[in-house]
């Protein structure tokens, strides 16, 4: 009987649509951190894309963030965002604290581009190409980080893209979830 309910608790985010990761790499690139990753989600690019502009659930989405929150917008009245989150590498705990603009095609891309002045980045931008596929959304995210701080040589890399995988896959499934909780537009 135990074995039974295993395989149901098992099975249960199958059934629930359990995002699928196509692809998840984290790469150093001269002296930034490049995160990729292509997953399938079960929810509509319109439903993914509004869970990605509202700054607000950001830590539903994932537990570093501290804060998230829209800020005086750019002269150019695009929108800008600050966040602030926080994490451990072994015994390394930082603050990553960021200010970007953001550039939006609705439905399809967003793009956020870090401002180094209210930062602790001397670099950094992050893409989200949606695309429907099926009933879903194939959801492309790759986020490029030049850190201004020091990360230790030998051993930060290695670390950073063992916790940058380990963040990533469980909150494209925390994405999903806010997604598919969004009412449908009417069709």
């Amino acid at each position: 009987m135990r074995a039974r309910w295993l395989i149901v608790f098992a099975l249960l985010p199958l059934a629930l649509g359990a995002a699928d990761i196509r692809l998840l790499e984290v790469e150093k690139e001269d002296d930034a951190y490049v995160f990729d990753s292509l997953t399938f989600l079960q929810a509509s690019p319109e439903a993914v894309f509004a869970v990605l502009l509202d700054y607000d659930q950001y830590p539903r989405i994932s537990g570093v963030y501290k804060e998230s929150r829209y800020i005086e917008p750019a002269e150019d009245g695009r929108p800008r965002v600050y966040t602030r989150a926080e994490g451990c590498i072994l015994w390394v705990c930082r603050e990553l604290i960021k200010t970007e603009t953001l550039h939006v095609t609705p439905h399809s891309h967003i793009s956020a581009v870090v401002e180094s002045a209210g930062s602790n980045l001397s670099s950094g931008r992050t893409d989200w190409w949606l695309e429907a596929e099926g009933e879903g959304t194939l959801l492309h995210y790759r986020m490029s980080l030049t850190p201004d701080f020091w990360v230790p040589p030998l051993i930060g890399p290695l670390v950073i893209r063992i916790a940058l995988k380990r963040a990533g896959s469980r909150a494209v499934l925390r994405l999903e979830g806010l997604a598919l909780e969004r009412p449908r537009a009417a069709d």
